[in-house]
């Protein structure tokens, strides 16, 4: 390692080799489909039943697009169209569905522009239902009642349910008539979080009203007792059940699309902060004896996940995620839905994930949110089966978490930055306390290099930066071009010193251990990139980027270092948006890579 430190740090802030050159750019044909989570992931903030239409409905999601329901309970995404320019149609504020030519859907689209008012709703000419809430939602709001119009008369009668006037804690938002029924209504509290949300249900009009379960607080411990009068089935996306781990909220959150079919009065559906839920059996409500109904995971389709960050190891699994709201996954089978991180299961979002690249087995993710029960920093040694809190890991108290991580070589040393709570750069070996690495700026995007162990590399601006002694103090070596910005650093699995730097002013490659820098032909701007299997064992790794080459923001390959390019096809919604994408490619199968979206989840595609 001794000449390695003489050939990093003899350099000092040595100018890259400009070269950007022109670039041929062809376009490929790619196979898309998405790596299955199941279950949604997100907010599905509306459900809708065409009217005339057997089996008809849609369902729309605050960032993923909109579904159709397919026969088999299944969801077709139908927004996909909507590309880089068109980043505003990925939020889908409303839906309606054509009454009298149900081949027409009309949507209202926007990011974050919702508005969760209260909403009408008709059991028939003459009557009008409107539930009530005093805030937007999907957190706030303390209050709120139903109301039942009688048009004939053009008078209101009062018929919010008892136990909601008891309570005065909530309001109102997710109401359904049954059509075959119209004396029959469900209705949802808009932000009734404990211990569960519920389900209302009245066959008379809303004078009298069964709730989906109840609770006490019996002798002789007098500890909290759920009573359900439902089955509950998360089969579709078993990774519910780890999520929920030591939680009551089975019926969900947020809950305010809420529609039973209009042809069957069996047949209902609902949306929550997480998934759809609904069932075949609605109609057990009212028997007598009262039978149980099923809540059942129903959102197969709806791929919603934001997600934070990727790492493909060369063995063991073939991909492991980082995501919003829900924490993330280790898939050894692209096709089947998995659990859920698991000890510790923060409760939201998981920030980053990375794997030793010598040492694959070792992986490690990172927390992404404040107030956990559990340190925000995890890892594996078997390749994300089992997880363990990590021993140097700032403590709860000091509540430091999120931001991105890299995992050395062999697994025994984590660097960190951007994260929450703490200024700077940190740095933890063989699980010792984290402190602060030297000489790299606050911020810095940072990884490691795959095959050496003591080796590091940081970015910032346009200034490069490397350490040798295993991230403890960085220097300076190169800048890269005319860059204002450094936006990600892709290590090559098969050679140890050759990685990509993604920037502001293209792509930069070096060999070396960043003592010189080549800038790749083609992208005047490049935001993720992932480095992968190469079309021949001979030649370079096949590079993946998220890039502007032509004045076109897309997804990008090369498979000899920017000569060529070829540009590849995006059908899915966020995969068109370049600079939001997250990429990581697979080491084993040239021309495949995963795409991490802001609300569609992860995609596989490949040649």
């Amino acid at each position: 390692m001794q000449k390695l430190r003489k050939m990093y740090f003899g350099i000092t802030a040595a100018l890259a080799s400009v070269v950007l050159a022109r670039a041929a750019v062809t376009s490929q044909p790619y196979v898309w489909k998405n790596v299955k989570i199941g279950g949604g992931g997100g907010f599905v903030p509306d459900i809708v039943f065409n009217p005339i239409e057997r089996g008809l409905a849609f369902a729309r999601t605050d960032i993923g697009g909109a579904y159709r329901l397919n026969s088999d309970d299944s969801w077709t995404p139908l927004t996909d169209f909507a590309d880089d320019e068109h980043w505003d149609y990925w939020g889908t504020d409303a839906l309606a569905t054509d009454p009298v030519d149900p081949d027409n859907l009309y949507i209202a689209v926007g990011m974050y522009t919702n508005s969760y008012d209260p909403s009408i709703f008709s059991a028939s000419d003459n009557v009008l239902y409107l539930p009530y809430a005093n805030g937007i939602g999907p957190w706030d709001g303390t209050a709120g009642y139903v109301m039942k119009y009688f048009v004939s008369n053009n008078s209101f009668i009062d018929i919010t349910p008892a136990q909601g006037i008891a309570d005065n804690s909530y309001g109102y938002s997710g109401m359904s008539v049954d059509h075959q029924n119209p004396g029959t209504l469900l209705l949802a509290p808009f932000n009734e979080y404990y211990p569960d949300a519920n389900i209302m249900r009245s066959t008379d009009g809303g004078f009298t009203w069964s709730q989906i379960y109840t609770y006490g607080y019996p002798p002789p411990d007098y500890t909290l007792a759920v009573y359900p009068d439902y089955n509950y089935n998360v089969s579709l996306a078993p990774w519910i059940t780890t999520f929920a781990t030591g939680d009551t909220k089975h019926i969900g959150w947020g809950i305010q699309g809420l529609a039973i079919d209009p042809f069957d009065s069996n047949h209902w559906l609902y949306g929550t902060g997480l998934t759809i839920y609904g069932g075949h059996d609605l109609t057990n409500w009212d028997a007598v004896p009262r039978q149980n109904v099923t809540v059942a995971s129903l959102a197969d389709g709806v791929e919603e996940t934001a997600v934070q960050g990727l790492t493909a190891p060369p063995s063991g699994p073939i991909l492991v995620s980082a995501v919003g709201d829900v924490g993330g996954f280790v898939h050894t089978d692209l096709t089947t839905s998995p659990p859920t991180f698991s000890n510790p299961i923060w409760p939201g979002t998981a920030s980053d994930v990375d794997h030793a690249g010598a040492n694959p087995s070792h992986i490690v993710r990172l927390s992404g949110i404040s107030g956990s029960t559990s340190v925000s920093v995890a890892n594996s040694s078997d390749g994300g089966a089992t997880w363990t809190p990590y021993p140097g890991a700032p403590s709860i108290a000091d509540n430091v978490y999120g931001g991105k991580i890299a995992m050395s070589a062999s697994g025994n040393t984590l660097l960190w930055t951007q994260a929450s709570g703490f200024s700077g750069v940190m740095v933890s070996k063989d699980g010792a306390p984290f402190t602060a690495a030297s000489g790299i700026p606050n911020g810095a995007i940072i990884a490691s290099d795959k095959l050496n162990n003591t080796v590091f590399y940081a970015a910032s601006g346009a200034d490069f930066f490397i350490s040798v002694d295993g991230g403890s103090t960085f220097k300076q070596v190169s800048v890269l071009g005319s860059a204002t910005g450094s936006t990600q650093i892709a290590a090559s699995p098969f050679t140890a010193g050759e990685f990509f730097v993604s920037t502001s002013h293209g792509v930069w490659h070096s060999t070396n251990y960043g003592a010189n820098f080549t800038g790749l032909g083609g992208p005047t701007q490049a935001w993720s990139i992932a480095a992968g299997k190469g079309a021949s064992a001979s030649g370079p790794p096949a590079l993946f980027a998220a890039a502007t080459i032509g004045g076109l923001n897309s997804l990008y390959r090369t498979d000899d270092l920017g000569a060529n390019w070829a540009k590849l096809p995006t059908v899915a919604t966020a995969l068109s948006q370049a600079s939001g994408m997250v990429l990581a490619a697979d080491p084993n199968v040239y021309s495949q890579v995963f795409v991490g979206t802001n609300g569609r989840g992860i995609f596989v595609g490949h040649a």
